[in-house]
């Protein structure tokens, strides 16, 4: 292939405009970036350094909202409640994110990011300061509505990061985005650090919460400086109230109320009814349509601004593989987030340690933290991303498999294993939320195709959570009579007494074994290990359970098609507002 005489000729202080010609890429070829004639490249700068911080705050933010509820909620519940309807604290994150990061991601791609990321955090701000003060279960759940509304807006970062960043750095920038919520990492502990020595208690880290919001929020308002509404509609001059007028209120009702219906008929089975009431069944069916009719609907009806662009889901391999992958990624990375806290704080750590029980929360969150710095060092670097994906799900799945061998006692093997599982969960959501963008025929359509993916992601481990949890649920309620019934055989406890002992044993505190007539120490001790083996037969199933959507995502993953490292190049969706005047208009070689 014939060369430019010069690579890059210099254009002011920053600008570099290259006029090489495009290569050719073949199958198999090294994945060297490839320069196309025109490209610029501005260099880093203070503006684009200042809005990428300013994003990576509402990173943290929003995880902060799931985990410290979540690491609460048995605290909230035990000083507010006790009331059944304290899971709906955390699961009203996962509601609203789902529904929220589609719908902003849809809005601001025609009316801008900005306005939509402030919104966010504004809310969470204030489900923070509603939580602090809560003084009943209901006034939490509300702050749980408000945390899964905000954070669905903020998790629009990924797209938010990716516009404004050259093609051939986004997944370099979307691994040091996810590594700098450090932050968020430790939250946990915090929490559990307020609960054991302030007087304040869980309350201390919905403050904690807040404080950092708060500064997010500034920081958000300061520095993030997306291209607004006249930017972007600079060329067909259309108004704001046009552009509400031609929405599409359909897609966005069909999409809204199946999502929820869907969401919380998920949410009530195993928990307020069974899973065969009309309750249950009603929801979750009637949710599921919706959603099929949504997608008839955008593709047959004659709409502007569909609210799901059609075009995205006729790629086949480019996109709808990509979230199917997604889908059976967030199974895996969601439930990790609930079932092992649960997991170790019933086998592996005492009830009256509640910092260790942070540390082993923290757990999965230190290797995502590892996984994530691998994301920029390693898988950016080394490209391929489809086989990467398959690597990396084929270790999940080993991991999940080996899971399920876990016994009481076997702290040491439970630690290394959960870490190490967490170590390779991060990199194929990551590369998978690279691969779309740069899929994308259209990059004004970035905020609603990677909503759309974080939607399906989000559904899928609320879906595995509801899953996950019923069996656990269900499975112990099995397992524990035969138990129990094994751990007093040959001792002299009143087998009169057995019903007693077992209703006791299934709530595992000492006021409800002080209830059971003729108890002693030792038949206590008995009985909470029958409760531990319960427990651990549980999990095993659940881990069973696992290996059937690892599997489905090592197929789906075998169908992704790989990246054409063409368009690994410096080209960028957007300029912020603020750095229009590093813009350089690129002319013919002859002209420069």
């Amino acid at each position: 292939m014939a060369r430019a005489e010069d690579d890059a000729q210099k254009v002011g202080d920053e600008v570099y405009v290259e006029d090489s010609v495009v290569q050719e890429h073949t199958k198999g070829a090294d994945e060297n970036f490839n320069h196309v004639e025109g490209e610029i490249w501005t260099g880093i700068n203070k503006q684009t350094i200042l809005a990428f911080f300013a994003i990576c705050t509402q990173l943290s933010a929003y995880e902060m909202a799931l985990l410290i509820p979540a690491v609460s909620i048995s605290y909230i519940n035990a000083d507010l409640g006790p009331s059944p309807s304290a899971s709906w604290i955390n699961i009203t994150w996962t509601l609203g994110a789902a529904i929220m990061v589609s719908i902003g991601g849809r809005l601001s791609d025609i009316f801008g990011r900005r306005h939509f990321m402030l919104c966010g955090g504004i809310i969470s701000f204030l489900g923070t300061i509603v939580g602090a003060t809560g003084q009943s279960i209901g006034q939490m759940i509300g702050a749980g509505v408000m945390f899964g509304i905000g954070s669905g807006f903020q998790e629009m970062g990924f797209a938010c990061i990716m516009e404004f960043i050259p093609n051939k750095y986004r997944l370099t920038a979307l691994g040091l985005y996810g590594t700098s919520a450090i932050m968020c990492l430790f939250s946990p502990l915090i929490a559990y650090a307020f609960i054991a020595h302030t007087a304040i208690g869980w309350r201390g880290a919905y403050w904690f919460m807040c404080g950092f919001h708060a500064f997010g929020l500034v920081c958000m308002f300061l520095w993030y400086k997306p291209p607004s509404f006249e930017t972007k509609h600079k060329n067909d001059s259309v108004s704001k109230w046009k552009l509400v007028a031609e929405m599409d209120y359909v897609g966005l009702f069909l999409f809204t109320a199946g999502c929820v219906l869907f969401l919380v008929g998920l949410n009530f089975g195993g928990r307020q009814y069974p899973w065969k009431h009309a309750a249950v069944i009603a929801p979750i069916i009637v949710g599921f349509s919706l959603l099929v009719l949504l997608f008839f609907w955008i593709f047959y009806a004659d709409l502007k601004y569909p609210f799901l662009p059609p075009k995205l889901f006729r790629q086949w391999r480019g996109y709808n593989v990509l979230v199917i992958v997604g889908f059976c990624c967030g199974m895996l990375y969601y439930s990790m987030q609930v079932i092992w806290p649960r997991q170790s704080s019933l086998l592996y750590v005492p009830a009256n340690e509640p910092i260790l029980r942070g540390v082993y929360a923290n757990l999965t969150l230190f290797g995502t933290w590892v996984s994530l710095i691998s994301v920029w060092v390693v898988c950016a670097r080394f490209g391929h991303e489809k086989y990467q994906i398959l690597f990396f799900i084929c270790l999940q799945t080993a991991f999940v498999g080996s899971l399920s061998t876990l016994d009481i006692g076997q702290n040491g093997k439970a630690i290394a294993l959960v870490f190490l599982m967490s170590c390779v969960i991060n990199q194929p959501l990551y590369m998978l939320f690279s691969m779309v963008s740069l899929n994308l025929d259209d990059q004004a359509d970035m905020g609603v195709a990677i909503g759309a993916i974080s939607t399906f992601r989000l559904l899928g481990g609320a879906v595995a959570t509801a899953i996950y949890s019923s069996i656990v649920d269900n499975q112990f309620a099995h397992n524990l009579p035969s138990r129990v019934q094994q751990a007093i055989a040959g001792t002299d406890f009143d087998t009169a007494n057995l019903r007693s002992l077992i209703e006791a044993a299934a709530s595992n505190t000492a006021a409800a074994y002080a209830r059971v007539p003729e108890i002693s120490q030792e038949i206590i001790s008995l009985a909470q290990i029958a409760v531990k083996q319960a427990y651990v037969q549980a999990f095993r199933i659940v881990y069973y359970t696992a290996l059937g959507f690892a599997v489905l995502a090592i197929i789906s993953a075998l169908c992704v098609s790989d990246i054409d490292p063409a368009k690994k190049n410096f080209d960028k969706a957007v300029h912020l507002e603020n750095e229009k005047g590093k813009e350089v208009t690129v002319e013919s070689k002859a002209n420069v």
